[in-house]
C-alpha cells in the first residue's frame, strides 16, 4: 500500500486564491475524499491478500512461509496506520467544531 502525498492539498489550503473560494473548497473536499476512497480500497486488498496467503498457507498450497509472515506485517501496520490517521481526523473535527 503506497502513501499518496499531499500536497497539493496543502498549495490549496494556504492560498485560498489558489482554490477558488466555494468552488476550490468542494475540490479540496473531492481530492480528500478520492485519495481516502483510493487508500482504504488498498487497505482491504492488503488484508485481502494476507488473509488467502494465510489460508493457502495452512492449506498447503504454499511453503513460503517469508511472505505469509511480511504480507501479514504489511496489513497489520496498514491496518495501525488507517487508525492513526482516523484518529487525526476526529482529533482535527473536534478541534475545529470547539472554535466556533
Amino acid at each position: 500500500m503506497a502513501l499518496t502525498p499531499i500536497t497539493h492539498l496543502l498549495d490549496k489550503l494556504e492560498d485560498p486564491a489558489k482554490a477558488g473560494s466555494k468552488k476550490g473548497a468542494a475540490s479540496l473536499i473531492e481530492d480528500f475524499s478520492s485519495i481516502l476512497s483510493k487508500n482504504l480500497g488498498g487497505l482491504v486488498e492488503t488484508t485481502q491478500d494476507a488473509a488467502r496467503l494465510q489460508r493457502d498457507f495452512a492449506a498447503g498450497k504454499t511453503d513460503n512461509i517469508h511472505e505469509v509472515m511480511i504480507a501479514g506485517a504489511k496489513a497489520s501496520l496498514a491496518v495501525e496506520t488507517a487508525i492513526q490517521v482516523r484518529n487525526m481526523a476526529l482529533r482535527a473535527y473536534t478541534t475545529l467544531s470547539q472554535l466556533r
